[in-house]
């Protein structure tokens, strides 16, 4: 097992996917602390800071994350009274999500520190 694990950690892919993880983990943190906000939250709403409002198939793809997932958060960032959702007047079976004033706030220090936490992970 030992060596297993020793041949893994001079693993290109493995060693990409550990360091990912890493910076995921001080993100959450980071964003639970401040903000009370999932890494999967804060996505979205970075997505929706200058697009918004879009709809949740475009969410689904400017963000990566599954639909499924996306009508989870969209429903408790709604609750939280981050983001705001509603049918399309061009197409009732298209729901348009966007931040409300609340949400938008946070947006441009969430990003800033995204980037200080991205260039100096301590």
């Amino acid at each position: 097992m030992q060596k297993l694990i020793g041949l893994l950690a001079h693993y290109p892919p493995y060693q990409l996917v550990h360091a990912a993880e890493m910076v995921r983990e001080t993100f959450e943190q980071f964003y639970q602390a401040r903000y009370q906000l999932t890494v999967p939250q804060w996505r979205l709403m970075m997505v929706l800071g200058p697009n918004y409002p879009i709809s949740q198939k475009e969410l689904v793809e400017a963000s990566g994350m599954d639909k499924v997932r996306i009508s989870r958060e969209i429903h408790r960032l709604g609750e939280k009274g981050i983001l705001h959702a509603q049918s399309s007047e061009q197409d009732k079976r298209v729901s348009l999500v966007s931040l409300t004033g609340t949400g938008g706030s946070p947006v441009p220090a969430a990003q800033e520190r995204g980037w200080q936490l991205a260039a100096y992970p301590d």
